[in-house]
């Protein structure tokens, strides 16, 4: 049971000495700190934004919308781009207001449907009641993890209804103080499976409940709206796109220098590799040492190769893509996918390449992914290949490759499955607004806060 006396010490520590020390010594070793943490200070020290006005109607009538706010950290925008499209779909009439934590992500921001961005504050006493004082949110909702003990618990002092949404925890992790007490401040827990549900209950007295994550709707949201390319492709035979002849197109997406090294070296072993197939290969940080480094090795081994921003029409085998952005409308090109990070330390996402009907390849490290590992356990017709595979050396993925050449003809099958798998998981955005509106947020009442048991 959780000792309430040392809770109230702990965040009575931290809000009155640990938050005040760490502003001042932030603001005062300004000029010491590198460029990144200055803007993270400059960002905070503007004042607070004027609320949109509601053009829709007459200007002269003061614009009465209820505010939904919606916050995510920089690495979790993605979580919140789908609940912030559903919100403005169904709910028309709300103020979306959007708040982030550190500047490095506003280059995110440019597709967010939100009627105002802003930071949220730092969170001390002054600045938090400020900040919730000027945009009087209805409701506010927090992606997976950026729970702050303060602001949490203003939000619950002001009687604003608060929801994590897309939130895990792993069987046996730790849970601090602090992070206990801000759990406990929140209106409810949205969590993405019935097995975080459980591991969550053990870490607060807040309702848990298991909805799903957004990320499947901003796959298919990707996969169905793409931005458009600069880049076309074009067949490298006299074959119609679709038919056998054609070279199959592996995407290598957001690959680190030991999964490059699995490739060269699979693509200088077996030749079947370098004769069958198209790739796209798509660095992790496609710095220019990084680009003439491939290309210097491809030419090696005389493979040709087209670099993205030099090419409108990519005819030859290989196309090395040295800007951000575009892999997700890449995969539609594509046939198969290997996913980066995997053969060093944590792999990237699995879920765009899936979203896009795409059996796909990685290396070792998957543990960090709840996709790539539930998807190991989802087999392809027509002879069972699951739907992510592991290779750990150049030789499985020389045999991986070789056993694909010889079922691609049962693609379109497996293609269909893929895609069912992923539409089935893709309705936690509308759980949420759901939630939303069993809570009445928008009338002024929480349903959940009869189930605490806190006191």
């Amino acid at each position: 049971a959780m000792n309430w006396r040392k809770v109230s010490g702990v965040f009575f520590l931290y809000r009155h000495l640990l938050v005040p020390l760490a502003l001042f010594a932030l603001r005062w070793a300004r000029p010491l700190v590198n460029s990144k943490t200055r803007e993270l200070l400059d960002d905070r020290s503007k004042p607070l934004p004027p609320l949109p006005r509601d053009t829709r109607g007459a200007t002269a009538h003061a614009d009465t919308r209820k505010t939904l706010l919606v916050h995510a950290a920089s690495g979790e925008i993605e979580y919140a781009k789908p609940v912030l499209r559903a919100a403005r779909r169904e709910h028309p009439d709300w103020r979306l207001v959007f708040s982030y934590f550190s500047p490095s992500s506003k280059r995110l921001h440019h597709d967010l449907e939100a009627d105002l961005v802003c930071p949220l504050p730092w969170d001390d006493r002054k600045n938090v009641a400020a900040f919730l004082d000027h945009f009087a949110p209805a409701a506010v909702l927090i992606a997976r993890t950026d729970v702050w003990p303060e602001f949490a618990y203003q939000c619950r002092q002001h009687g604003i209804p608060t929801i994590l949404f897309a939130a895990t925890w792993a069987p046996g992790k730790k849970s601090s103080v602090l992070q206990r007490f801000a759990f406990d401040q929140l209106t409810a827990i949205a969590c993405v499976s019935e097995t975080d549900q459980q591991t969550l209950k053990e870490h607060t007295t807040t309702p848990v409940i298991a909805l799903g994550d957004p990320r499947f709707e901003q796959a298919l949201f990707r996969l169905r709206k793409p931005k458009p390319l600069t880049v076309h492709r074009e067949d490298d035979s006299d074959q119609r796109n679709d038919g056998p002849k054609r070279r199959k197109i592996i995407a290598l997406g957001s690959t680190w220098d030991e999964d490059d090294r699995l490739w060269l070296q699979t693509l200088r072993e077996f030749p079947h590799v370098r004769q069958s197939f198209r790739f796209i290969w798509v660095p992790h940080e496609p710095r220019p040492a990084k680009i003439a480094s491939l290309t210097a090795q491809l030419k090696s081994l005389e493979l040709p190769a087209d670099l993205y921003s030099r090419t409108r029409g990519w005819r030859s085998q290989f196309l090395l893509v040295d800007q951000v952005g575009v892999l997700a409308e890449l995969y539609r090109w594509a046939d198969f996918a290997f996913v980066g990070g995997s053969m060093a330390r944590k792999v990237h996402s699995v879920l765009e390449p899936l979203a896009a009907g795409l059996p796909v390849l990685v290396g070792p490290c998957i543990a960090n992914s709840r996709e790539a590992l539930e998807f190991q356990k989802i087999f392809l017709p027509p002879d069972g290949r699951p739907a992510v595979t592991v290779v750990r050396s150049a030789q499985e993925l020389g045999q991986e490759l070789g056993q694909a050449i010889a079922s691609y003809k049962f693609t379109p099958e497996a293609k269909d499955l893929l895609q069912q798998e992923v539409n089935m998981r893709s309705h936690a955005t509308e759980n949420l607004m759901n939630l939303l509106s069993d809570l009445k947020v928008f009338l002024g009442s929480s349903s959940l806060d009869q189930e605490r048991t806190k006191p």
